[in-house]
């Protein structure tokens, strides 16, 4: 128990001083956005997951597991407008993402605002997911594709 602690207290002082802690997860956008369905250990949240709720809701299944230096992005810029600033007009709605049931998603992959990945699926590292996966498949690639079926 005194060990949790000081670790807990130790990690929270070094990412405060500008280390990356690599054991957390962050939520660039609105937090309640992020819908977390089964239970999650604590312990070992998302490795350094980046969800990007700006312009959809992000859910994922039960038993969904991430490498490090993951991004799971809604956001989405308005670029088609000339008469706005491109930086601060975000897509508000309509680019959610949905995870399914004990899918894993491997280190540096991104997925993309607007798909639904399947059940037991496996994201292969570095893969850019832009398009819906399938259950019980294998992804890889840029963009990725279906390499075979599990």
């Amino acid at each position: 128990m005194i060990k949790n602690k000081i670790a807990k207290f130790l990690t929270k002082t070094l990412t405060k001083l500008g280390f990356v802690n690599h054991y957390i997860h962050h939520v660039s956008g609105p937090n309640d956005r992020l819908i977390l369905n089964g239970k999650y250990d604590e312990e070992y949240p998302f490795v350094n997951t980046l969800f990007n709720t700006m312009s959809g809701t992000i859910t994922l299944g039960e038993g969904v597991i991430f490498g490090h230096n993951c991004m799971v992005i809604t956001g989405k810029h308005n670029y088609e407008s000339k008469d706005i600033d491109i930086l601060r007009n975000d897509v508000p709605q309509g680019r959610d993402i949905v995870i399914g049931d004990a899918t894993w998603i491997a280190t540096g992959a991104m997925i993309m605002g607007g798909v639904t990945i399947g059940k037991h699926c496996v994201v292969a590292a570095g893969a850019v997911v832009t398009k819906d996966v399938p259950d019980y498949s294998f992804v890889a690639g840029i963009p990725a594709k279906v390499i075979k079926k599990i």
